[in-house]
């Protein structure tokens, strides 16, 4: 084991703990399920609103159900996956978050986290 030069013990950031360069701390869990909760809240008023959108278009134009059971399958996991990549990525927050007032930082730079390109290693 090496020696540790008496420092305390790091996290996965590499920063002292109980140490936050940012001025921040970690949410409680309860503002985390209340935050999940609300967002859940906000995709499923998305989900019936594209549920019904396609069903009525659908039926409408006189597509197949299986075809129509496809669509609206497909715009459901793309409206879920954008609300929270693209929020979190764009604000830091989804809005349930911003509701109770939690936000998720990188722990390297203390700003919201971005996609990364070219092939996703750390």
């Amino acid at each position: 084991m090496p020696p540790d030069h008496g420092r305390p013990p790091a996290y996965a950031g590499g920063h002292p703990a109980g140490h936050d360069p940012w001025g921040t701390r970690t949410a409680t869990l309860t503002l985390r399920w209340l935050g999940l909760f609300l967002d859940g809240l906000g995709i499923a008023a998305v989900f019936y609103g594209v549920f019904f959108g396609t069903a009525m278009l659908g039926y409408t134009m006189g597509v197949p159900e299986d075809v129509l059971s496809l669509i609206t399958v497909t715009c459901l996991l793309l409206v879920a996956a954008f609300y929270v990549i693209g929020t979190t990525t764009t604000w830091g927050r989804t809005p349930g978050k911003m509701l109770v007032g939690t936000r998720v930082i990188d722990i390297h730079t203390g700003r919201p986290p971005r996609p990364r390109r070219g092939g996703g290693g750390p």
